[in-house]
């Protein structure tokens, strides 16, 4: 007979001592999404998102941009240390928001979605984190459009505001809106463009109330894909019934609205941004630790996304306990230790992330390469860090190769 202390004991495994030693529920195998629903859940849509009904809103503070605003607001004071809310605070440099995906079908056609979830790139280039790109079916893309558009799916037939046909603007139309365009001062917000190439600067600069409306202003040379003429007019006459609550309402007339989407439809676009370049950089010629590498590069982003999961409730993030359609590599990028013990393959095994691949370069710079090129669209089999992020510089990447090529030492008596 099992005697009660016996009980006690096996209970408090169970309850207490199990989840916070083995979160192997985080690291389970990701299985296919069959209902938009799961959709919804699996890819996280509303952990950043204000989303639609029928499901039911997350906890404010359980979403990344309802913390990171209660974080700023001291909203979680008296719950947390002082100290801690501090520290926070000089963390706090991205995801203090994001876009609301209500009445999406009002803003972007089904079309435009389907592509961009598969393949996306830099929009708002003053918001600097971006859609990450997901580990993401197309049959699963399909039910995330379900969730979205059901019933209220505009027309989406093929868009007739393509080059082939500028004769559907007049001259005279096109003129009108850019006087409305320039009296109106949208240049004080929206970019025309330039979005890889503001997105790519300054990597840490979105934070900050006085920018909040310029961090949500998409880069208008991507409003012809996104939408149809009729749409952005539609938008334009009355953009807070279309989800965006931060675009000024000026109560455009019908025929000023269409002047100002002929102007923005037709605007002649500039030579596009090349994507940024991936030669091999040099290693820096003086000594590199790990204290100096971890301040500029793993604690300033790498830790958000690869943190340990037993410091944060079982959830280390997407690059360590899984997310966005990825199965947990429990990569763990917020201590030195954490980082030399590598990441996980589904098999169990573990794997270094500093050693070299068959090209010679080690596998973390590889990762930190292909963001390059991945803001742009342009993807590869590599999954560029970090994600969502704008890329690294070409001296923050130089840091890091330089740290591992001497080594990867934590102090010079290591």
């Amino acid at each position: 007979m099992i005697g009660p202390i016996a009980i006690l004991l096996l209970l408090s495994y169970l309850l207490f001592i199990q989840p916070e030693q083995h979160p192997e529920y985080h690291y389970r195998y990701v299985s296919v999404a069959t209902t938009p629903e799961e959709a919804i859940h699996k890819f996280q849509c509303n952990r950043c998102h204000e989303i639609p009904p029928p499901l039911q809103p997350l906890a404010y503070e359980d979403t990344c941009v309802g913390c990171h605003q209660m974080i700023q607001a001291d909203g979680f004071k008296g719950r947390y240390r002082d100290d801690a809310i501090r520290r926070w605070k000089s963390h706090i440099r991205h995801v203090v928001y994001a876009p609301s995906l209500l009445h999406l079908p009002q803003r972007v056609s089904p079309d435009w979605f389907r592509n961009y979830v598969q393949s996306p790139h830099v929009i708002r280039p003053h918001l600097k984190t971006m859609m990450p790109r997901m580990n993401i079916r197309p049959e699963e893309i399909e039910l995330l459009l379900d969730y979205f558009f059901h019933d209220d799916t505009p027309n989406t037939t093929t868009h007739d505001d393509t080059p082939n046909t500028t004769a559907r603007y007049r001259s005279t139309d096109i003129a009108a809106g850019q006087e409305i365009y320039a009296t109106h001062g949208c240049s004080e917000c929206h970019e025309f463009g330039q979005a890889l190439a503001i997105s790519s600067a300054h990597r840490y600069s979105d934070a900050g109330e006085a920018f909040i409306n310029k961090r949500n202003a998409p880069d208008l040379q991507f409003v012809r894909e996104r939408m149809t003429a009729d749409q952005l007019v539609a938008f334009l006459q009355d953009p807070v019934a279309a989800g965006a609550p931060l675009m000024p309402n000026y109560s455009f007339s019908e025929e000023s609205a269409r002047q100002l989407a002929a102007y923005i439809m037709r605007r002649e676009l500039p030579t596009p941004t090349p994507c940024m370049s991936t030669e091999e950089l040099q290693p820096l010629k003086r000594d590199v630790y790990f204290d100096e590498v971890n301040t500029l590069v793993f604690h300033a982003g790498c830790r958000h996304c690869h943190s340990d999961a037993t410091q944060n409730r079982s959830d280390g993030g997407p690059g360590n306990s899984g997310g966005f359609g990825y199965i947990g590599k429990r990569l763990d990028l917020s201590s030195y230790e954490g980082i030399h013990t590598g990441a996980m393959t589904a098999d169990g095994s573990r794997y270094s992330v500093l050693e070299p691949n068959e090209t010679g370069v080690p596998r973390l710079i590889m990762h930190l390469l292909a963001r390059k090129t991945e803001v742009c669209g342009q993807q590869s089999e590599i999954l560029g860090m970090p994600l969502a992020l704008p890329p690294l510089s070409d001296e923050e990447i130089q840091l890091v190769w330089t740290w591992i090529v001497q080594g990867a030492r934590k102090n010079p008596l290591h």
